[in-house]
């Protein structure tokens, strides 16, 4: 089975309070169990996290270089959505590059598909069109790569 990755980014949603490396050890297992490399992105929704709680940007940053570096080998751009964050200006986060659920990552074919899932008010939820975005491709030549 394989996946269409040109442009595939992952959602990880991240929630309670983590150190960074309890935080990329949590990311990498999800993420091997989600989908095969290389993703386009990773991106850590924070919002409802405890781990950013009285820090400063300095601290997100850090957190970000420090995930990029960790989550390296699945191929993708690291960005972190931190609690304060409204949903209005993602775009800028990580040039259209995102993350989603701490169980479960959702993978999404376009980014755009996942800013706009982020974006939603229900944080968290899915409906059959986000798994839908997953569908392995059947295509036999698209597996020989």
């Amino acid at each position: 089975m394989s996946y269409r990755l040109r442009r595939t980014v992952a959602i990880v949603h991240a929630c309670g309070r983590y150190t960074p490396s309890e935080l990329a050890a949590a990311v990498g297992a999800v993420l091997d169990d989600a989908v095969a490399r290389p993703l386009h992105g990773i991106v850590l929704d924070m919002r409802n996290s405890q781990s950013f709680a009285g820090r400063s940007q300095t601290d997100v940053e850090q957190l970000t270089q420090y995930m990029g570096r960790r989550c390296a080998g699945f191929g993708g751009r690291v960005g972190v959505i931190p609690p304060a964050h409204a949903p209005g200006p993602l775009v800028r986060l990580v040039s259209g590059c995102f993350a989603d659920r701490g169980v479960a990552a959702h993978i999404f074919r376009e980014p755009s598909t996942a800013v706009q899932w982020l974006r939603r008010p229900a944080v968290g939820t899915e409906d059959q069109s986000d798994r839908e975005a997953a569908v392995p491709d059947q295509d036999p030549a698209a597996r020989r790569g």
